[in-house]
């Protein structure tokens, strides 16, 4: 089976704040994505590990800017955070679950599901943060550092 797998980009939002995050996260999925290229199960783990670390990281950013602004859609913001973060736990469990050394059809469908993954998070970044930072920039709520 030929793995056509790709990996999205995050779109920019716009403000220096949320924009710096995920570019770092773009970062931990394309360290991610080699890892899972290489087949090493254990830098797969490691570079899993470090993206959930910065998703939760991104998510306690945003968390704190909507919470400060009163944004409107709070609720189903975290929402969703919360549903992206399942998606990459599952992939995490699926890594370390996986031998010592990742097969060619295991490394596949980890990038597959990677892909989509990511897919659902490009598309929350495009709709829903950048939503939140023109809430942020309407309100007038300055950018954090």
């Amino acid at each position: 089976m030929t793995d056509n797998a790709t990996l999205p980009d995050l779109p920019a939002t716009g403000r220096r704040d949320l924009d710096s995050v995920h570019w770092r996260l773009s970062g931990s999925l394309g360290s991610l994505w080699r890892a899972l290229e290489r087949g090493s199960r254990d830098e797969a783990i490691a570079c899993a590990i470090g993206l959930l670390d910065g998703l939760r990281a991104d998510y306690a950013c945003e968390e704190s800017l909507m919470r400060r602004s009163a944004f409107p859609h709070l609720d189903r913001h975290l929402e969703a955070h919360a549903a992206l973060e399942a998606g990459f736990n599952g992939i995490a469990r699926r890594i370390r679950d996986a031998g010592p050394d990742l097969s060619s059809d295991q490394r596949s469908a980890l990038r597959r599901a990677l892909s989509r993954a990511a897919g659902d998070l490009k598309a929350h970044v495009s709709t829903a943060d950048v939503a939140l930072a023109h809430f942020l920039d309407a309100g007038g709520i300055p950018e954090s550092h």
